[in-house]
């Protein structure tokens, strides 16, 4: 068999009119997040979070602060579902948060949301 009788699947691929994975595409940032809600949790110090999820995003960052106001977001956490409790918050405070979907280009940061801890 002569080299002339490879198979060429990068050939293939290109004549089917599909891009090879190595060849450079711009990638898409990811929409903002929406729908955040914050509820209350079981208990006192306890909130949940829910948002909009989106099927491109690998996971979120849900940044959060007590009592200082929608730019004094401080503290954060990494999630791959679209929720997140929070435990142990210091009842009766008043709290902000904010989420972004992580993927190829991130997407921008939601709506800040302000919420009271039970």
């Amino acid at each position: 068999m002569g080299p002339q009788n490879y198979f060429r699947p990068n050939q293939l691929i290109t004549q089917a009119a599909l891009p090879l994975a190595s060849q450079n595409t711009a990638p898409v940032a990811l929409a903002k997040i929406d729908g955040v809600a914050v509820t209350q949790g079981d208990e006192k110090g306890h909130v949940d979070v829910a948002w909009h999820g989106s099927s491109r995003a690998k996971s979120y960052v849900v940044r959060y602060g007590l009592g200082g106001g929608p730019d004094k977001l401080t503290e954060t956490k990494v999630v791959t579902k679209s929720r997140l409790s929070l435990y142990g918050l210091a009842s009766g405070q008043e709290g902000w948060l904010s989420v972004y979907a992580v993927g190829a280009e991130d997407g921008p940061p939601s709506a800040p949301v302000r919420f009271m801890v039970p």
